[in-house]
């Protein structure tokens, strides 16, 4: 870690970050506090290299890693002061978009989302629908799976599959939905109760894209699951990622048995 965090490269890094937030996940509930007070301090190293505000013709690489540790702390560490931070980024960004770098943008998007509430998911989904740019609007629609509620999953997954969301957007919503380790059970069983509506409502080469998201599955279980459904349900048009992508579940699953015991004994 000693030397890993002398190197300010946003790719590392975001790697490096986004490690500890899947570890997160798979640590006890007992423990978390003490896994997200080690990245915090992690995360408050790298930025006390690069600072908290942007300098004058400060690298690119230097603004996407301020985002990367922002969202971090906001998201992975609870962190209340970059949440509060992000939330006014956010309100900055609906005042004057242009006033805003649009990495950090990215970053206060998802931590609003992360933490929001109903009356937040519809603004987003609002912006979704009349967004000014491609970009604004996927985002925003992207964001919509970021929302930690039950009940608001289940509005995003229903909105997938009706009118207010254009064919060609829907799938990668479903797909974001199910990368969500918070909503992959949920998303999954979805898609098996829909599945006639899904197949007839998406144009068939765009069916394989919702389901990049299975190799990050933990659950043998779930895992089971969505192996037979693929046997009683075969995709044609793109079996042979979906068959690579279930390799890769189960690859994940024997990873994570392996390191769990080793991650939560280490934090003891």
């Amino acid at each position: 870690m000693l030397c890993f965090d002398k190197d300010i490269d946003p790719e590392l890094q975001s790697l490096i970050l986004s490690t500890f937030s899947s570890l997160k996940r798979h640590t006890d509930e007992d423990l978390k506090p003490k896994l997200k007070t080690i990245i915090e301090d992690y995360a408050l190293g790298l930025l006390n290299k690069i600072g908290t505000e942007p300098k004058n013709k400060e690298s690119l690489k230097t603004k996407e890693l301020r985002a990367i540790i922002f969202k971090t702390l906001s998201i992975t560490c609870e962190n209340n002061e970059y949440i509060n931070k992000l939330n006014e980024i956010y309100i900055q960004y609906n005042s004057n978009k242009s006033s805003i770098d649009p990495n950090i943008t990215a970053s206060a998007i998802a931590s609003v989302a992360h933490h929001g509430n109903e009356k937040t998911y519809a603004e987003y989904f609002s912006k979704y629908i009349d967004g000014e740019t491609p970009q604004e609007k996927m985002r925003f629609l992207y964001s919509l799976a970021e929302f930690k509620h039950p009940k608001l999953l289940e509005k995003t997954l229903t909105a997938s599959l009706s009118d207010n969301i254009k064919n060609q957007d829907a799938p990668y919503l479903i797909a974001y939905a199910l990368r969500n380790y918070r909503h992959s059970e949920k998303t999954w069983s979805f898609i098996e109760n829909n599945w006639a509506d899904i197949i007839k409502k998406f144009p068939d080469n765009a069916v394989p894209r919702i389901f990049g998201g299975i190799k990050i599955i933990s659950n043998k279980k779930l895992a089971d699951r969505i192996n037979l459904f693929f046997k009683n349900n075969p995709i044609p048009q793109g079996q042979k990622t979906i068959d690579q992508n279930l390799e890769k579940m189960y690859q994940n699953i024997n990873f994570v048995n392996y390191q769990k015991e080793k991650l939560n004994a280490w934090l003891k």
